[in-house]
């Protein structure tokens, strides 16, 4: 069958191709970020605002029972949404309160640093300050390897005052690693 004289051909060039394909991206584009707006503005999620409940339908049996326990779920959802939202609120103001009433003042922030021995035999802590203890009374010299990306940030301020304290005529080598 031919196709007639009226016929135009569907080539297209490549860039006029491209063109549209751009087009067609970008409008896309634009109808997804309305979409998502849109759904923000109602407090939704893009796929919750995309799905549409078809309903319960007329000739079920008891259809009123079934939306009313529909109802009170998104009655109940929403009511535990708000309860988590305030918990947390409540949390956060209690961290607050908490933070603001124990800052240190600046005298005694040395104090606040300085390690306190944990007496403790059930705590492994107990162990590595025991440890820690027969060391700095046993050396004579002691090796920190301080991290080379952030030197002051690694060195263990208060175990080198301790040390200092207990005897002044050991000596602490500070060795930079990567």
């Amino acid at each position: 069958m031919g196709r007639g004289k009226n016929h135009s051909s569907k080539r297209v060039t490549l860039h006029q191709k491209y063109k549209i394909q751009k087009k067609v991206r970008e409008h896309h584009r634009k109808l997804r970020k309305a979409e998502k707006v849109k759904a923000k503005k109602q407090g939704l999620k893009v796929s919750e605002l995309r799905r549409k409940d078809p309903g319960v339908p007329n000739l079920w049996p008891f259809k009123e029972q079934i939306l009313r326990e529909v109802e009170e779920y998104k009655e109940q959802v929403a009511k535990d949404k708000n309860q988590l939202i305030q918990e947390r609120k409540r949390a956060r103001d209690k961290i607050k309160k908490n933070s603001q009433s124990d800052k240190p003042s600046k005298k005694n922030v040395s104090e606040a640093r300085t390690p306190k021995p944990v007496h403790d035999p059930k705590n492994p802590r107990h162990f590595f300050y025991t440890g820690l203890h027969d060391v700095i009374e046993t050396s004579d010299i002691f090796l920190e390897v301080v991290d080379a990306r952030d030197p002051i940030g690694c060195r263990p301020v208060e175990i080198e005052q301790y040390i200092k304290e207990r005897d002044s005529s050991k000596r602490i080598i500070l060795v930079l690693n990567k």
